[in-house]
């Protein structure tokens, strides 16, 4: 074995962008005191580290939640969270990891390699139901004991070798393996804390328990979330912000409306408010990795006609909604993986997946979309003359952007294929709900990284994996993802996971739409901060500080 320190930097630098706060010649006034507010739009779906598994509830765990790693304020960057540093075996498949022995949780217990084995054990325990859980399948056994294949944890390779030495033993090399431990699915557990509060855990700031910078003082559910500094935190001298609230505005216009008026710090925007900002030294825009795309219920009776599908991702001016619609800096996505993501080495050189394969997969082409569409109703043995229009139901946001976004694509289906599209607008938690249950025709949704490999769009869609709500299911495909979690060739992975999203464009599952920017407004004495590109969480405040 061979030590590694507690930092790391992978071999993706440069994919990962981050904006550190840059000086502005513009000033504002900044708090009283050492606080931010910042807007989270949308409460996530929950706040347990295991089960979260949306934008919202990955920001929150990364303010009060640590696991063995955490990404850095540089780009590429691994640090050790609850690991102070850990070995790796020569041939990449056994990982040693030496805890904090200074790391503790909020209420003083000491966090031990116990706490790392039962928040594992648990994210891969069937009846818990992470949908996060496939990200810790190169861990050995751990697929076959969260698909119930077997019942004894002791024969995953996680094992305890005492209080601070926790070993993870995995089925092949994963060069990222280290960032997917950032994730909150690998976050440790307290399992005395998680068995006397029961079903009440992460219900609310009492019921949680916190190992990261922050705690959770004041948490009104759909309003608002008070962070104060962790007196406990082992890099507490580190955390130069002592307050942070998150409000839960998802209005763009009222949110840029409190930002003016002093009652926000940091929030997001969208293309209408642009203008009135774009030469202020509070906007800042960024491309965010996360693709935007229309997911089709292959139950359904229309959507399960693989030339419907098809003829509705080909339907859609992905340009006029871009340039006419957004008004952001989103471009087209005529594939699933977004740029800035790893493809590994080309000629020496590291080059990013959508570089090394640059081809639109996507032939946006109304005519042909028609054709395709009529031979699907055909197909299926459906008359218009005699049926009348078909009618599908799009599940979509509420607020105003989504709401134009999603009427846009319901002109352009009507008026290019003849399809009936109902909006049916709804809460970000009620949307995740219906789609969890797959009790939809259609839906409008985004995803962004976990991490900075392919894998992170693609092997969402593998038969029964926890993300896959379409009901989308192809044995090639499986293998192929396969091949592209498991080859030690780097070569043969991106090439696997390559024909996979050519595979998963011709099956058409799923429509990309565009890759997002955004554009957000941060007061210019607040420095510090990260916002990043290709992987979750987006933004930081691990560093953020107030200059006044």
């Amino acid at each position: 074995m061979f030590k590694r320190s507690s930092t790391i930097l992978i071999l993706l630098t440069g994919i990962v962008a981050l904006f550190l706060g840059a000086c502005t010649k513009e000033s504002s006034s900044p708090k009283t005191g050492k606080a931010v507010t910042f807007n989270l739009r949308a409460p996530g779906k929950t706040m347990d580290p295991q089960l979260g598994n949306s934008e919202s509830s990955n920001k929150i765990d990364e303010m009060c939640i640590q696991g063995l790693t955490y990404l850095g304020n540089k780009p590429g960057e691994i640090l050790g969270g609850g690991a102070k540093s850990w070995d790796i075996s020569k041939d990449g498949t056994v990982y040693t990891f030496h805890l904090r022995k200074d790391s503790k949780w909020s209420n003083g217990e000491n966090i031990i390699a116990h706490d790392y084995y039962y928040g594992l054990k648990r994210g891969l325990t069937p009846s818990v139901a992470a949908q996060g859980a496939y990200m810790l399948y190169d861990i050995v056994n751990a697929k076959e004991f969260n698909q119930s294949k077997i019942n004894d944890f002791s024969k995953v390779g996680v094992k305890i070798i005492d209080d601070y030495t926790l070993e993870l033993k995995l089925t092949n090399q994963v060069p990222y393996f280290t960032q997917l431990l950032s994730n909150t699915i690998a976050a440790p557990c307290n399992e005395k804390f998680l068995k006397k509060v029961g079903n009440q855990y992460c219900l609310s700031a009492d019921t949680m328990l916190y190992n990261g910078p922050y705690i959770i003082s004041k948490y009104i559910p759909n309003g608002k979330i008070e962070f104060t500094k962790n007196k406990l935190y082992w890099g507490k001298d580190d955390i130069k912000i002592d307050k942070i609230t998150f409000l839960m505005v998802d209005s763009y216009n009222t949110a840029a409306n409190m930002f003016q008026s002093g009652e926000m710090d940091f929030t997001l925007i969208s293309g209408p408010q642009i203008p009135q900002f774009k030469k202020s030294s509070y906007l800042v825009t960024k491309s965010t990795g996360t693709v935007w795309y229309l997911q089709m219920n292959v139950d359904n009776k229309f959507f399960k006609n693989v030339n419907i599908r098809k003829a509705v991702a080909m339907a859609i001016n992905r340009e006029v909604m871009c340039k006419n619609i957004m008004k952001d800096g989103s471009i087209p996505a005529y594939a699933f993986v977004s740029p800035g993501i790893a493809g590994g080495k080309v000629d020496g050189k590291l080059i990013t997946f959508r570089k090394r394969y640059p081809a639109k997969l996507i032939d946006e082409n109304m005519a042909k979309a028609k054709k395709l569409f009529d031979k699907g109703l055909k197909d299926l043995g459906y008359d218009v003359a005699k049926d009348g229009k078909p009618k599908v139901t799009l599940l979509c946001g509420s607020n105003p952007a989504a709401t134009r976004q999603s009427e846009f694509m319901q002109q352009q289906l009507y008026k290019n294929l003849g399809l009936d599209v109902v909006l049916q607008p709804d809460t970000f938690q009620a949307r995740l709900a219906k789609m969890n249950q797959k009790d939809y025709d259609f839906v409008y949704a985004g995803w962004g990284p976990n991490y900075n490999y392919p894998t992170t769009f693609l092997n969402m869609w593998v038969t029964d994996g926890g993300n896959n709500d379409t009901n989308f299911s192809n044995p090639e495909f499986d293998k192929l993802i396969e091949i592209g979690e498991k080859s030690n060739n780097s070569d043969t992975r991106i090439t696997a996971l390559h024909k996979a999203e050519v595979l998963l464009m011709n099956e058409m599952p799923i429509a990309p739409i565009f890759y997002s920017s955004r554009n957000w407004l941060i007061k210019p004495w607040l420095k510090g901060y990260v916002i990043r590109e290709a992987t979750e969480p987006e933004i930081s405040f691990q560093w953020a500080y107030i200059k006044k």
